[in-house]
């Protein structure tokens, strides 16, 4: 009867999880209307898709920007946590202090993080501009300028989870065997030997665990380009979910909507799918 505390989850993932998957695969082969009290689909094929795919230019601008919004955080927060992770396991002091204080913008709700770092960049009044002013240097019009908005976007969500990044690579950091670094000190390995042939080896399953979250989380990016750009100027900064989130609730063709998401859940289970080979590929070496 143990198999009964398990009902109330599976029902909460039945709800929240499932039907709303299954719901967008169904619509995104017809096309939806929304009636009193009744929804109306009819069925079109893979019009959606072809739409998607073919015919809508701003689907491969978004796919573009969320690309490439993917690839700098994962990079540089994966980078700046890995480092900070390396000095701050090496100094118990550093650590119990250095933690507490990159908890701060950890905790921070995301819209506040955004209209910080739109505080920020603000042209007139911005402290970034004002540091620039002071150096001699022409201010930068940072979030509409369409070859910088997302690149600022980017900046302010590096700086807002790369302390995820840390806390978890400092974890499995401070979980590691101590005897292959014994060996390799016996064996008068330098610090960068051991941080290749050592640390980083063992490390792989934590790291790659953290890609494939910064990766799928990445992917979903809304919040910030809402409120610090709103997608634009133009559509230089517009991410998969905006457009997505634009045509369901704008323009509301939900079919539409629903085959780009549909169109996103496989690229997204297509990277995991890679990450996971790659994670027991290491586990089994």
């Amino acid at each position: 009867m143990e198999w009964l505390f398990l009902v109330p989850a599976m029902v909460i993932l039945l709800t929240l999880v499932l039907f709303p998957v299954l719901s967008s695969i169904l619509f995104s082969f017809n096309r939806v209307e929304l009636r009193p009290g009744a929804v109306a689909l009819s069925p079109i094929g893979l019009d959606n898709y072809q739409h998607a795919l073919f015919e809508d230019g701003t689907f491969w601008k978004a796919a573009g920007n969320t690309a490439f919004f993917v690839a700098g955080v994962v990079i540089f927060e994966t980078l700046i946590g890995l480092g900070l992770a390396l000095v701050v396991s090496q100094h118990a002091r550093l650590r119990r202090y250095l933690t507490s204080l990159l908890l701060i913008p950890l905790v921070m709700p995301p819209v506040v993080i955004s209209l910080a770092w739109l505080t920020l960049y603000d042209f007139r009044g911005g402290v970034i501009n004002w540091a620039l002013r002071s150096l001699g240097l022409s201010p930068v019009q940072w979030l509409s300028a369409p070859n910088l908005a997302m690149q600022s976007v980017v900046i302010a969500d590096i700086w807002h989870l790369s302390p995820f990044v840390f806390l978890i690579l400092l974890a499995g950091l401070q979980a590691l065997p101590i005897e292959p670094f014994e060996a390799a000190d016996i064996d008068g390995a330098t610090p960068w030997q051991k941080f290749r042939d050592v640390t980083l080896p063992l490390l792989s399953p934590v790291l790659l665990v953290v890609l494939l979250l910064r990766t799928i989380d990445g992917a979903r990016v809304f919040d910030k380009i809402y409120v610090m750009t709103g997608g634009g100027p133009g559509t230089s900064s517009i991410s998969m979910i905006m457009h997505i989130y634009r045509q369901a609730f704008r323009v509301l063709d939900f079919g539409y909507a629903s085959a780009m998401s549909v169109l996103m859940l496989m690229v997204l289970i297509l990277l995991a799918v890679i990450y996971v080979r790659l994670v027991l590929g290491r586990q089994s070496l």
